[in-house]
C-alpha cells in the first residue's frame, strides 16, 4: 500500500511521528546560544547629537570664527577705552645751559644777601602796583602772582637793563627768586617748554611762553628746598600766564 505524504503540518499523527522518530535530538549548545542571543532585544543607541546648523558645517571653522569674533571684540573695546580714558600727558623737561643756571644761582644769592632787597624804582609794599609797573615796563607778561603756602615778598630788582626782573619771597629760612626774562634769551628752548637747570644747591623749574621766559630757582640754609618743592610752585604760578597752560 503506498502511503501518501501528508498535507497538513498540523496533523496529529505526523508530530507523533516526528516526536518518536527525533524526539531525543537536540541542536548544538553553541547554535541554540546564538538563536537566543538573536531572540533577545538589542537596546537602541540614542542618534548622535546633531551640529546646530547656525553655526555652520564645520565645527572647527565655527570655533575659528568664534574667535576671532571674540578678538574683534576685545580689539573695540580697548579702542572705546583709550578714546575715553584721561589722557596721559608726557612732560620733557628742557635743561638751560650750565652758565645761564649758575648766572640765575648768582642772581638769586645776590638778592638774598642784599639789605634792601629793594630797587629804588620798583613798588614797595603793594604787589598790584609792582604787577603794574613791572608790566609797562617789559614786552611780555610778568609773572607777579604771589606762590602762597606762606611765602611772602621780601625784594624786587630789574634784570638784563630792564628787560626782566626778579621777585624774592621768603619763608622761614627757604627763600625762592621767581625770574621774568625775555623768551630771546633762551632761542634754544620751545615755546611752551618746560625748563630745568643745574646749580649745586639751588634747585630750580621753569617754562617759555609766547615772548616770556619764567624761571623759579629756590634756597635754604639747611638744604631742606627740594626741586620738588620748586616744581610744585612752577605748577602753582603758571596758569597765572595767559595761554601758559594748553589744554591737552
Amino acid at each position: 500500500m503506498e502511503t501518501q505524504p501528508p498535507d497538513n503540518f498540523e496533523d496529529a499523527s505526523l508530530k507523533s511521528a516526528v516526536r518518536r522518530a527525533w524526539g531525543n535530538e537536540r541542536a548544538p549548545e553553541s547554535l541554540r546560544k546564538s538563536i537566543a542571543l538573536m531572540a533577545t532585544p538589542t537596546p537602541t543607541t540614542p542618534p548622535a547629537r546633531a551640529w546646530p546648523k547656525f553655526l555652520g558645517s564645520s565645527p572647527i571653522k565655527s570655533v575659528a570664527a568664534a574667535l576671532l569674533l571674540s578678538i574683534g571684540l576685545a580689539y573695540l573695546g580697548y579702542q572705546a577705552y583709550r578714546m575715553t580714558r584721561p589722557a596721559q600727558v608726557r612732560v620733557m623737561v628742557e635743561k638751560i645751559p650750565d652758565s645761564m643756571a649758575h648766572k640765575l644761582a648768582e642772581d638769586h644769592d645776590r638778592l638774598v644777601a642784599d639789605g634792601n632787597k629793594w630797587s629804588p624804582d620798583l613798588p614797595r609794599d603793594n604787589a598790584d602796583r609792582l604787577a603794574a609797573t613791572l608790566k609797562k615796563k617789559l614786552n611780555y607778561v610778568p609773572m607777579t602772582a604771589s606762590p602762597g603756602d606762606g611765602f611772602t615778598l621780601v625784594g624786587a630788582a630789574p634784570l638784563g637793563k630792564g628787560s626782566g626782573a626778579e621777585l624774592l619771597y621768603q619763608k622761614g629760612n627757604q627763600t625762592v627768586s621767581v625770574f621774568s626774562l625775555p623768551a630771546s634769551d633762551v632761542p634754544m628752548c620751545d615755546n611752551n617748554a618746560i625748563l630745568g637747570g643745574n646749580a649745586p644747591n639751588h634747585p630750580m623749574a621753569g617754562f617759555v611762553h609766547d615772548r616770556g621766559f619764567y624761571m623759579l630757582v629756590g634756597s635754604s640754609a639747611d638744604n631742606s628746598m627740594s626741586l620738588s618743592d620748586v616744581q610744585a610752585l612752577r605748577d602753582k604760578l603758571r596758569p597765572s600766564i595767559p595761554g601758559a597752560c594748553p589744554s591737552h
